[in-house]
């Protein structure tokens, strides 16, 4: 009856025994001493009942609401033959069903590919490089770039924080984010910085520093008028805890972000964030995630409530690093080609910024990984749902009106309806132009609403159009904040409070942009 529960938790101990210690709450002898289980009230306190009756004692750490999911530690730390019979046990208790669920508190990492170690990042490339970078042109997304910019989407980019200042990733930032490495909540832009040491042990320190700034830069071309809501959960090594994750995917619900990239793996196989996906899906999300180098997916079966992206080469061929299975749903560039003496090839790279060199300029580097495939299909669902801003509709929902649950569908269904045949395999490449070449053009920055025709000077300029659009929709109650409303420049309410209004606030930050020409790309 419990067979999947047991083996499931089994492999993930059997997992983190062969990886040792990396966490500060990890107890004796690297083993994990924390837990998660899915279930209403009653289930969880059941289980944690039965589990003390058997002489394993437990404390709650922290209820993650929105999934149902809480963590739990044993107290006191157990040993290692302790631990395998406390998790038979919680196994056993674990009741059936997909509203079920437990598991220790496994590890994720960042994508490595092909068991690298070390350093993800190698320099030797540029500006130029950067903007030309093969990806863009192969899957079209700089024509999807210019013509739905993804103006007026928020994307979470749930990974390592930003380096500050970071020229190309920076400027796209939100004012705000949330940390959630030992510990934390919502604050300011989370940075990303390494300590120097090598705390997990694989022979380098900070190779995880540089992991979120890439992606964001990535996310600048691909949809450099969206903006990102950094969510830290990696430390400086590239690794947290499925609780990190948990907390941070409870921030996407409250902030309503249009789409979430996460570029994270696990370890082993996880079931216990399915709810979790499910709920982001319901929630009007499109979350796109890097599928990693596993024969298996590792977040288990996803039903549609993500994008599992694999990664290709320049050359439309299967990296052979990357995961193919039936259950990835699209490919996108993620490999990057060396010379003999293992310097990235021009042309033949996925280029990305990593931080800032002494002189304020970007440091570039070159990387391989289903990581930043998965950068060039967050960019392309943020140019998707810009070119679709009066999505969702109002409940209850008549016949072709699109509910929130509905649009990670649509997305999913425009995915393969235009994505690009792979030589020698079954799975498919993104060809980004066809999802948003039906849709007028949108604007590219704040403050922009109205992209200029061509009778009217520069694109992207904030002149009178704008003001006029303003006008006609001042005094609008936005009731729904998973819209795309571009007029509403100033958010002035608290979420849960009364909605929100276009006012005088955005009349005035419009006001303040009067004139602006935003460079290429967007600040």
């Amino acid at each position: 009856m419990y067979g999947t529960v047991r083996r499931i938790l089994a492999c993930v101990v059997a997992v983190l025994c062969a990886t040792g210690p990396a966490f500060a709450r990890q107890g004796g002898n690297g083993i994990e001493q924390e837990f998660l289980v899915r279930g209403d009230a009653k289930t969880r306190a059941s289980i944690v009942a039965g589990l003390e009756e058997r002489g394993f004692p437990t404390e709650l750490i922290e209820i993650y609401p929105s999934f149902s999911i809480a963590l739990f530690r044993f107290m006191p730390e157990l040993t290692e033959d302790q631990l395998e019979a406390a998790i038979a046990a919680l196994a056993e208790l674990t009741p059936d069903g997909l509203e079920f669920g437990s598991e220790v508190n496994s590890e994720l990492t960042i994508d490595r590919g092909g068991g690298q170690t070390g350093s993800l990042w190698v320099t030797g490339l540029g500006e130029s490089d950067f903007e030309n970078q093969y990806g863009l042109t192969l899957t079209r997304s700089d024509f999807c770039a210019q013509r739905a910019t993804g103006s007026g989407v928020k994307i979470a980019i749930v990974d390592s924080g930003l380096v500050p200042n970071a020229p190309r990733a920076a400027g796209f930032s939100l004012d705000y984010g949330y940390t959630f490495v030992n510990g934390g909540g919502k604050g300011g832009v989370p940075v990303d910085a390494g300590d120097g040491i090598d705390n997990n042990g694989n022979s380098a320190a900070d190779e995880g520093v540089g992991h979120g700034t890439f992606i964001a830069s990535l996310l600048g071309l691909t949809a450099p008028g969206a903006r990102h809501l950094h969510i830290k959960v990696l430390n400086d090594e590239g690794e947290c805890e499925m609780s990190d994750l948990l907390a941070a995917l409870e921030a996407c619900i409250a902030e309503d972000v249009h789409v979430v990239n996460l570029s994270i793996v696990p370890l082993g196989t996880t079931t216990i964030l399915k709810g979790a996906f499910t709920t982001l899906r319901q929630n009007g999300t499109i979350v796109v995630v890097s599928a990693g180098n596993s024969l298996n997916n590792p977040f288990g079966t996803n039903e549609g409530d993500l994008v599992l992206v694999g990664a290709t080469s320049d050359t439309d061929a299967v990296w052979t690093a990357s995961s193919a299975g039936e259950w990835v749903d699209i490919m996108a560039p993620g490999v990057t080609q060396f010379d003999d003496s293992g310097a990235p090839l021009p042309g033949r790279a996925i280029v990305g910024v990593i931080g800032v060199n002494p002189g304020g300029t970007a440091k570039f580097a070159a990387a391989s990984g289903t990581s930043f495939a998965a950068a060039f299909i967050s960019g392309a669902a943020a140019c998707f749902r810009a070119a679709n801003p009066s999505w969702p509709d109002d409940a209850p929902y008549s016949a072709g009106e699109v509910s929130p649950y509905q649009i990670g569908t649509l997305f999913h269904d425009a995915l393969e309806a235009s994505a690009v045949e792979i030589p020698k395999s079954p799975r498919k490449r993104i060809d980004a132009a066809p999802l948003v070449a039906g849709f007028d053009p949108v604007p590219r920055c704040p403050g922009d609403i109205v992209r200029a025709t061509s009778g009217e000077g520069p694109e992207f300029r904030v002149n009178g159009l704008d003001l006029a659009e303003m006008l006609v929709r001042f005094g609008t109650v936005l009731t729904d904040p998973r819209r795309i409303e571009r007029a509403n420049l100033a958010p002035s309410k608290p979420k849960g409070s009364t909605p929100e209004v276009i006012d005088g606030s955005d009349l005035a930050a419009l006001l303040a942009s009067w004139g602006f020409n935003p460079p290429k790309p967007c600040p």
